[in-house]
């Protein structure tokens, strides 16, 4: 018998919105797989309504992966979502590539916009840090 895989998404949380963790945490989970979260900002609405507050959950990122390793915890795929910064991108790209090394499948997702338009805030050296 096959091993039900653990999944760990790396994405936002929007308050007002059915995207991002929100959407693909119950889809997921309803197909019978062991998903796991790790936000990367917590947002009050999604960014298309030109107005919202983010909070940028980087230090505690920083903080996560050590105690994680220090459990041995470990995910057969890690799907990532929104990153909030370049800083974070560098820190979540880290995590991403030691966890390949060992045979994590990674999808890389970075939500910069929609419709051929970048979301507020995404800048160019946004999307520098995602390359």
């Amino acid at each position: 018998m096959a091993m039900t895989k653990q999944i760990l998404l790396i994405n936002d949380m929007a308050g007002y919105g059915k995207v991002a963790t929100a959407a693909m945490l119950p889809i997921l989970s309803y197909m019978g797989l062991p998903v796991y979260n790790l936000p990367t900002a917590l947002v009050s609405n999604t960014l298309d309504y030109g107005k919202f507050n983010i909070l940028d959950t980087t230090d505690y990122i920083k903080g996560v992966f050590p105690v994680w390793k220090e459990l041995g915890f470990h995910f057969d795929a890690i799907a990532t979502g929104f990153i909030a910064s370049e800083r974070q991108a560098r820190i979540v790209s880290e995590y991403c590539t030691s966890q390949a090394a060992i045979g994590t499948t990674i999808f890389v997702d970075p939500i910069m916009g929609d419709e051929g338009k970048l979301y507020n805030g995404v800048t160019s050296s946004t999307i520098n840090s995602m390359l």
